[in-house]
Parts: structure tokens; sequence; C-alpha cells
């Protein structure tokens, strides 16, 4: 999905999905919500290109989780249900990056 010069992609073997991405690009924030296996631990990767061979950022810094899933540092640890909503920041001025969702130890 392409939205805004931001994609997101997923692991061809991962569980998690990602909806509801938001992005601003005035000051970098975004949100995404993962869907994944019930108290699931996700994190985010970002990279330039979408075979991820060279990732910008692994893990993406989390500015935030919304309960009642959990954050574990750079983790977010999905609620009973396998929902969580990250918050964090992909910055500005650039033309495109790629964040993907895989599981974390």
């Amino acid at each position: 999905v392409r939205l805004n010069a931001v994609s997101l992609s997923l692991l061809p073997d991962s569980s998690a999905m990602l909806f509801g991405f938001t992005y601003n690009p005035a000051d970098g924030s975004a949100e995404v919500r993962v869907e994944g296996a019930p108290n699931g631990r996700y994190k985010l990767v970002e990279a330039a290109d979408l075979d991820f061979s060279t990732p910008t950022r692994d893990p993406v810094p989390l500015t935030g989780v919304t309960p009642p899933a959990t954050q574990d540092g750079n983790v977010a640890v999905t609620d009973g249900s396998g929902h969580a909503t990250l918050q964090f920041n992909l910055g500005t001025g650039k033309n495109a990056t790629f964040v993907r969702a895989e599981e974390a130890p």
C-alpha cells in the first residue's frame, strides 16, 4: 500500500497485518494498527526499498502504544485479541520509505 510517499509492507511469512496507517508530513508523526497473534510481540522495521536488505531502522523507535496493548522498549505487545496501535516518527523530507511489522523476541 502506498500512502503519501510512505509505503507499508508485510513479511511473506509474518502473521501480522498493518491497517489504518496515518502520517503527518509536517512533523513526521505516524500511527498504524497491527493485527497479529494474541499477546504477540512485534517491532517495526523501516527501509528505503521493498526488499528490506539494508533496513534504515531496525527497530523503528516507538513513541507510544495505545492501551490495552503494551510497549516493551521498541516492541509492541498486542492485546488478548492480537491488536495494537503503534505511534512512531518517520521524519520529514523523504521521497519514500517502507515499513513492515516483524515478530520480535
